[in-house]
């Protein structure tokens, strides 16, 4: 029975068989998960935010060039989430500029593209046609709206009413413009 002993030297042989058959290859796994997490960490950490104190200075942006080219409008701001973060309507600029403009920010924001994009699509016989009639009405089709866009994602949205499309539309890149500028 002297083969029946458990000597050291076989205790050691399977020490390092179970570090090489089950503890490198965990070692290897939890490595791989650390450096996942670390990189999911890092992307979280790049999502930008639209602040108060940034919408603010696009809505003054907005305000000097809606000046400069003689035209009252209404500056809408909203996050990622569609929630309001700013609405600022200039001396003059009509009452239903205020929904309009916000309503401009918002579907910009919901549909991951510039309200100006859409007008094509909803025209009859097209495949979204009737769109602007969902969402209680919400979703605007006509130039004015444009989606903030930070590392490849929408933040938010910016909304103009007042002046024609083409000035509305002026006046949203205009928002934009300033945003890259922060």
């Amino acid at each position: 029975m002297a083969g029946d002993k458990i000597t050291l030297t076989k205790i050691k042989q399977a020490n390092r068989m179970v570090i090489v058959f089950y503890y490198r290859p965990l070692l290897t796994i939890r490595a791989s998960v650390t450096l996942v997490r670390e990189r999911m960490m890092n992307k979280s950490q790049q999502v930008q935010t639209i602040t108060l104190a940034a919408a603010q200075q696009m809505a003054a942006a907005v305000e000097k060039k809606a000046t400069e080219i003689n035209v009252a409008v209404v500056f809408s701001v909203v996050d990622r989430g569609g929630n309001t973060l700013l609405i600022q309507r200039m001396d003059e600029a009509f009452v239903s500029s205020c929904d309009i403009s916000l309503n401009k920010a918002w579907s910009a924001c919901s549909l991951k593209q510039g309200t100006h994009e859409i007008t094509p699509a909803v025209q009859p016989g097209q495949s979204l046609y009737g769109l602007q009639l969902t969402n209680q009405q919400r979703i605007i089709i006509f130039g004015g709206g444009l989606p903030v866009i930070f590392n490849e994602q929408v933040i938010g949205a910016v909304g103009v009413s007042g002046g024609t499309v083409e000035q509305d539309q002026l006046l949203a890149q205009c928002a934009l413009d300033c945003f890259s500028a922060l």
